[in-house]
Parts: structure tokens; sequence; C-alpha cells
């Protein structure tokens, strides 16, 4: 088969030589008739063993030569085809115009050269259309032109270069238009002047699924979100950035109203359930929408749905953002994120808010939750969901993480020498602090320099944490138990560990997300949810604790299904030390003495 790129070298030549037995076989007609016969029956020879197609025609397109490529190519036996015009191998559409076409183009090359190669489309005999890849000559016999084509079937190349172009353009697991197609979309659309809009979205727990069923239920994942977004698309081009990532490109001009629908439907869609191995997988989406007027240019219209959608994200699930120019300005994405952490970490301006956690029972106080924040020179105070998950996989983990957990430790036995010893701090753990067993000798030292009881310590881990380092987890987390240190499930109930985890994994404590908890109208949002793990954890014969509690009902139904310590906006939002110590340690009210 051909190469889709085009003739090789050697067919190229093998075409030429074709090319000039036509010539040469007429040339030589003029000297003496003897040579013309031998020279024809040389060209007839030739031309018959020729897989090729090789027509002749006069100046009346009027075919005076058809070898047997012609025959089994178009159909017609030689007796049929001589006589007749080229109309019989052309469709209907090109009579006449494209056969005066073709001898301008032949005549342009000069006489007596191959000629210009060109496509057409070509027809057989039964009706079947095809393209064919023809090479041109012309010369003159007795004072009258003559032409010569050897015509090539190139529907296999065209179906190799079209499967290539389609490889190249799109995403070979969903098929997708791909990061390239999607760019040059965006040029075009962009020098039309027409105008669009973008929408950008990721997906909410994609690393728990391939962390638990795999890559290949990922894959299968993103096959079945792939067809939702087409769905909903509204004629949108569709396209796959990587990993999780999707883009819906929309031209022309787009009511905002009605784009908030479309994106609307899209997180709606996307958050039902994908069955998948027996399982129903719930994952949901936020979206950033960008919109240009037709006129405008597109510039970074990309860049700017992205900025809407970090700030969606950075407000919770399943939201909708349109782009707004002040969040150019406040921007913290990409490379620009992590030059200005390893700015924060250098000049101090990470800081430590601290939760108050109480006893359901009594609503005593228990201890506190030391909590990240970035106290930002010029944006002010950023909570977590502005910069956690970069600063989380950046090198800079491991150390902001052994600050946290040194500094919270510090301020406990600052609270505790002031007669608050029944306290305990609760500290979140980044996953590169768990990789290797360094952890499980730092704590008891860092306990001891402190003058803290190990059971005074609660290390939370969240489910991505555990799910990546979970070969080697149990081994940890048992040497900080023999040690006394508790370790806390973070957020258990909203992703997709298996149950096992639970029985692997040495744990004190499951926390139940507040998304189980914090409900319209004072109740619980999943009471089912919060009474099975409440069970769960009492079978187990681990605490169950919960955060997000907002009013007295939520933490008495908590309370009702075997929780024991809770935290939330009913008891206190996250605050500096400074604040916390006025707040909470104003008297000697707290947890009896551990």
């Amino acid at each position: 088969m051909p190469r889709p790129g085009g003739l090789s070298e050697a067919e190229r030549l093998t075409l030429g030589d074709l090319a000039e037995l036509v010539v040469a076989r007429l040339e030589e007609l003029r000297p003496r008739r003897a040579g013309a016969d031998a020279s024809r029956l040389r060209f007839e020879q030739v031309s018959s063993t020729s897989p090729d197609s090789i027509i002749c025609v006069d100046e009346g397109n009027i075919i005076r030569f058809w070898n047997a490529g012609a025959e089994r190519m178009f159909g017609y036996t030689a007796a049929e085809a001589l006589g007749e015009t080229l109309e019989i191998i052309l469709p209907s559409s090109l009579h006449g115009r494209r056969l005066i076409g073709l001898a301008r183009v032949a005549a342009g090359r000069g006489q007596g050269s191959p000629g210009q190669t060109v496509t057409l489309p070509a027809l057989r005999r039964d009706g079947t259309e095809f393209p064919v890849e023809l090479s041109l000559s012309r010369w003159e016999e007795g004072g009258r032109p003559v032409f010569g084509a050897i015509l090539r079937d190139i529907t296999d190349r065209r179906r190799a270069e079209a499967e290539l172009r389609h490889a190249a353009e799109h995403d070979p697991l969903t098929g997708l238009a791909n990061r390239a197609l999607l760019r040059r979309r965006l040029e075009a659309l962009d020098r039309s002047g027409r105008g669009g809009a973008a929408m950008v979205l990721d997906l909410d727990g994609f690393k728990h699924v391939n962390d638990v069923f795999g890559h290949s239920g990922g894959d299968q994942l993103l096959v079945a979100v792939a067809k939702r977004l087409v769905s909903a698309g509204e004629g949108a081009l569709v396209a796959r950035l990587g990993g999780d990532e999707f883009v819906l490109l929309l031209e022309g001009r787009r009511d905002p109203a009605a784009l908030r629908r479309m994106a609307e439907r899209v997180v709606a869609l996307l958050g039902e359930a994908v069955p998948l191995e027996n399982h129903l997988l719930h994952v949901g989406t936020s979206i950033g929408v960008a919109c240009r007027a037709p006129g405008t240019p597109l510039g970074d219209l990309l860049g700017d749905a992205d900025m809407a959608l970090y700030r969606a994200k950075a407000l919770g699930r399943g939201r909708v953002m349109f782009f707004d120019p002040q969040m150019r300005a406040s921007s913290l994405t990409g490379g620009t994120l992590m030059r200005e952490l390893h700015g924060a970490w250098g000049r101090g301006e990470f800081v430590l808010h601290f939760q108050p956690r109480v006893r359901l029972a009594d609503g005593a106080l228990a201890g506190a939750e030391a909590l990240l924040r970035w106290n930002h020179p010029e944006r002010g105070l950023l909570t977590p969901g502005a910069f956690l998950s970069g600063l989380d996989s950046s090198m800079l983990a491991g150390p902001v993480g052994d600050w946290v957990l040194e500094t919270a430790c510090r301020t406990l036995a600052a609270w505790r020498r002031r007669g608050f010893s029944g306290l305990k701090m609760s500290v979140n753990l980044f996953s590169a602090q768990l990789h290797g067993p360094g952890l499980a000798e730092r704590v008891p030292a860092l306990l001891r320099s402190c003058d803290l009881p190990a059971r005074a310590l609660e290390l939370e881990l969240n489910e991505a944490s555990m799910l990546r380092n979970r070969q080697t987890l149990p081994a940890l987390l048992g040497r900080l138990r023999a040690a006394g240190v508790g370790a806390v499930f973070d957020g258990f109930g909203t992703g997709l560990a298996p149950l096992r985890l639970l029985r692997d994994v040495p744990l004190q404590c499951l926390k139940i997300d507040r998304s189980a908890v914090s409900g319209d109208g004072g109740g619980l949002a999943d009471p089912a949810m919060v009474e099975a793990v409440a069970r769960l954890g009492s079978g187990l014969n681990l605490e169950v604790a919960a955060e997000g509690i907002e009013t007295a009902g939520q933490a008495g139904l908590l309370l009702s299904f075997g929780c024991t310590t809770g935290q939330g906006a009913l008891f206190g939002m996250p605050v500096s030390q400074a604040v916390f110590e006025a707040q909470h340690l104003g008297d000697s009210r707290s947890a009896e003495s551990a």
C-alpha cells in the first residue's frame, strides 16, 4: 500500500519511466514506421504488466489506449473504453469543466515531459466513486496534442491519512478532540471574529477511582464522562486535555444565562452514578466559564475559564463560576503558584489557625484541630482551597508538614502548661510525610521534646493519602500506635475506600465528613450515612467524630448515633492562636485531665 505521506522516491521514478514510455512511443512514430511498431509493442508490454491504469486520449478526450490496469480499476474492457470519452470514468459533476482543466494542467508542464500529479474523484462501471491520483503528460503527434495519464487508486492512502489525521487530533481513549485540535479550532474562531465561550472542568474524586479500581477503572469512567459531555454539549467541540480535564468550546455569541443553564446541566449529568464493576460510582465536577463577544479577540480564553474553575473549586463541589477580570490579578495557578509557595515558605508566611473540638455529651472543650493558612502579602489570609493541592504535590509538602506538626505540638504544650492538661491536638498530614519510616521516629522525639504524652496528639489522614500509601501505612501507623499516637481517618464516608482498609490500617477514630452533616433546615444532610459510619466505628471499636456541625439539632442527632466529639460553626470557626486562647481558654473548662 502506498505510504500515507505520498509516493516514495522509487514509486515516483517508476511513474516517470512509464510516462516516458508513453512519450517515447509516439515520438518514435515520426522517424520510421518499423521503429514505431517496436516502440508500440514495448509500450503495450510494459503497460500490460503495470498495476496502475494507463490511459491515452486525444485532444477531444477520446480514449485511444486502455491497459489491463485500467480494465481492473474501472471495470471496462479495452474494447468498451476505446473510442469513448473520459467522461465514462468521471462523476457527472466533473464532466466538461474538469476535462478542460486536465488538459490545461498537462499543457502547462511542457511537451514531452512527465506532467503534474493531480487528484480527483473517479467512477467505476458499477457507479462506485473513488479517489485517484494522476500523473499527466502531453506530447504532439502529427502536430496534434495527445495526453497520457497514469492513474492510481488512492482509497487506502486516503483512509490511512484520515486515520493518522484523526489520531493526531483526537484523544485515543475517549475519541474526543485533543489539545492540538482544540488549539486549531480556537485559532480559527479567533480569526473569524465570531466570538465564543469555553467551559473547563475536571472531576471530583477521580484520583480515588484510580486508587481503588486501578487505571482501567479510571479509563472506563473517563469514557462514560466523555459520552455524557457530548450529549450535553449542544454542538460544542468537546475536548480532553489529559487526565480528568475537559473543555467544551462553543462558537458564536452566547447568552450568559444560557451558558449557566448548560453548565448546570453538565454538573447535574456528571453527578449521576456511573456503573463500574458492580459498583455505582459518584463523581462530581465544578465548571469554569469564560466568554467573548463577537469582534473581541479570544486572547487566553482557556486560561480565563481555568481561572474561573480554580475559584469554583475553592468554594466547594458542584459549582459553576464565570470568569471575572479581577480573578486574573489574584490568580495563583501552575508555575506562579509554585514560585509563590516557595517564596511564602522562605518568608515565613504560613500560619496556623485552630478550630475547637468539643465533647458532644456536655459541650466541654476536648481539643483543637490545627489548620494551615497562608498570610499572603497581597491577597490576605488564604484558606487551603486556594493553595493546598499545589502544596501537597510540591517538594515543600514534607518540610511544611513537619513545621505544622512541630508548631501545633509546641502550641498544645503551652496550653497544657496553663492548666488545660486534658486537651488534644489534631494535625493533618501530607502524603509526603508518610513516605518511609521517618515519621514513626520524628513524632515520638517531638513529643518528648515538648513534654507531651503521646495520647495528646492525633494524626489525621485523608482518603487519598491513605490509598496512595496503603502498602506502607499499616507498619508506619502500627509503630505510632505502639508509641501511643492515634490516627484519624478524616472525611470518612465520601470516597471509595474499601472497608478492608479499616481492617488493615490501625486507626483510632473515624471523622464523618461535613458533606454528610451540614444539611438544610438544621438537620443532617445524610442521616443514613452518619448512622452507618457510627455503627461501623462502634463495631470496629473506633471513636467516631464529626465536622461541619452548625446546629444544636445536628449535634444531638450525632450524639444519639454514637459520635463522641465534633467541630463546626456551632462551636467555633478556625481562628488564630491568640483569638482561640481568648475565646476558648479563658477559664479551665476543658476535658478531664488525660
